[in-house]
């Protein structure tokens, strides 16, 4: 009777190394010569650009290699492989064909980061499983690869019939028919394109967040430009209120971007900064009539608002004009500096 694989302790423990995923030379040898990138002795990438933030690629750079099959099963120790292993025998692990178990692509450690973060909050293993059907079953069910090619044949042939088709494009449409005519490349394209790389591709390409919410019912929805769908069911509603475990994109791709690049990804969820609160809360203050934001390096530096009105009639209108030296149809306005200075400036108004 064969030796049954017994689940890791569902503790935190030690983590698979972020921050680490290593890079074959060999592979990696037109990258770094095309990009400006060099290869550490610990094998990952770094850039020669002075003063970068040492992050792994660009967007570009990134959406052209997470396919690829770069990160050895060697790197990681005897625990891990251990993990690893529980984790494909329990099926969460379905984009490796039976009899392979040699590299990972940069899409599927994070898979494997999610993974290793649902296991921290102890999330049970059928749950899971459901959220990988979601992800990978659905999409060979569906024949995403294929769903998709043909919706970029269809959008090249819409070009082609307004006469805007330019010859890259029409030599990019012959190749994608080509491949929808390869049965086994398609097949082989059905452990690789799934519906997480396909919120992966969004993010890179709308610079928008995207992200997968968890409910404790074991419900799955997506959140993306700015909504959140229903995924399991299109047509139901998702009530984002509910309590949930939510997966962002953009938290897992700080692995493998930089920093500029990763910027670029907006998040309408993530926390505001300090001046980004200031300015939220001078626009909700129903005093203020006008809110005026001004900005140093893309970060707000100053924000000044203009309060209502405050009208004062007869005797004490008097006095303060007095007070001020205001003549009829003069202005005046007073800025603090400091504790002991004013600067007032007068406007004169001449009818």
């Amino acid at each position: 009777m064969a030796k049954k694989t017994k689940a890791p302790e569902n503790t935190p423990g030690k983590p698979l190394r972020q921050g680490q995923t290593p890079l074959v030379e060999g592979e990696v040898k037109k990258l770094s010569s095309d990009n400006n990138m060099s290869v550490g002795s610990s094998g990952a990438t770094q850039s020669k650009e002075a003063g970068d933030d040492g992050g792994l690629a660009t967007s570009y750079e990134f959406r052209t290699w997470m396919h690829q099959k770069l990160v050895p099963l060697e790197d990681f120790d005897k625990e891990e492989k251990d993990l690893l292993k529980f984790w494909r025998k329990q099926g969460l692990l379905p984009f490796f064909q039976r009899g392979t178990w040699a590299r990972f692509s940069f899409a599927q450690m994070i898979w494997i980061r999610m993974l290793q973060d649902l296991r921290g909050f102890d999330y049970a293993i059928s749950k899971m499983l459901r959220l990988a059907d979601y992800l990978f079953k659905r999409a060979y069910l569906d024949n995403l690869p294929e769903q998709n090619l043909k919706a970029q044949v269809a959008a090249l042939e819409k070009k082609g019939l307004a006469g805007v088709l330019g010859e890259k494009e029409a030599q990019n449409l012959q190749y994608i028919k080509d491949v929808l005519q390869d049965k086994a490349l398609l097949d082989a394209f059905k452990y690789d394109v799934n519906y997480l790389t396909q919120l992966i591709e969004y993010c890179l390409v709308s610079g928008e967040e995207g992200g997968l919410l968890l409910f404790v019912d074991g419900s799955i929805s997506e959140y993306k430009g700015g909504g959140y769908h229903f995924g399991e069911n299109p047509d139901g509603e998702v009530d984002p209120s509910r309590p949930h475990i939510y997966l962002s994109i953009r938290h897992y791709l700080k692995e493998y971007l930089k920093s500029s690049e990763l910027g670029q990804v907006v998040s309408s969820l993530q926390l505001f900064s300090e001046g980004e609160s200031k300015v939220l809360r001078a626009i909700k203050d129903p005093r203020n009539k006008e809110v005026r934001v001004e900005l140093k390096k893309g970060k707000v530096h100053r924000v000044e608002v203009v309060a209502e009105d405050v009208i004062i009639t007869g005797g004490e209108a008097e006095v303060l004009r007095k007070a001020l030296g205001l003549k009829n149809y003069e202005r005046m306005v007073v800025d603090t500096v400091d504790e002991k200075t004013l600067v007032v400036r007068k406007t004169i108004k001449k009818l």
